[in-house]
């Protein structure tokens, strides 16, 4: 599947998630690529109303991400973990 946008992630949150959680951004990445998404969802906390939150199936589990969306251009969007 190919992304109409870009996700950027920071790289520290990323080992951090993979020392103790079992799971990084990478892996997030490709579930989605390959039709993991199962939900794009608003951001449930009233604090957060400019994130939005992906719900992604990897390895039969369900992850929610946060995400927030950067549009800054027309032609290019950024999500960012």
């Amino acid at each position: 599947m190919h992304m109409a946008f870009s996700i950027n992630f920071n790289e520290e949150k990323n080992q951090l998630l993979g020392a103790t959680r079992g799971i990084t951004f990478e892996e997030i990445i490709d579930s989605i690529q390959t039709g993991g998404l199962l939900a794009d969802i608003a951001h449930l906390s009233e604090k957060r109303s400019n994130q939005r939150v992906y719900v992604v199936r990897v390895k039969n589990y369900a992850y929610a991400v946060p995400y927030v969306v950067n549009m800054w251009s027309m032609h290019k969007r950024k999500r960012y973990f």
